[in-house]
């Protein structure tokens, strides 16, 4: 659970699912505790990602605003990161 800056308690992994319902959303991690609004971690899908990183861009910006118009605006991600494919699936022990 995270408690946002105005005291609003939100639920990762609500906002999680919705983004993952996009295709080209493979994993995502939502950030804010703390904070006045929500982040999120993106790793795009490698099967729907293309070799232009702008077209990658616009694709998940228009994933988000489509996600971001169904959500209540404390719940809304106003800020992302891309991470790649490969930095999701390193792990260190």
């Amino acid at each position: 659970m995270l408690i946002s800056s105005f005291g609003r308690n939100i639920s990762p992994e609500w906002v999680e699912a919705q983004l993952s319902t996009q295709p080209i959303i493979y994993q995502v991690a939502v950030l804010g505790d703390g904070e006045p609004h929500l982040s999120a971690v993106i790793v795009a899908n490698p099967n729907a990602t293309s070799a232009d990183n702008s077209d990658l861009q616009s694709a998940i910006k228009q994933a988000l605003n489509i996600v971001n118009q169904t959500l209540p605006d404390y719940a809304r991600i106003k800020q992302w990161h891309l991470a790649s494919y490969l930095s999701a699936l390193t792990m260190d022990y």
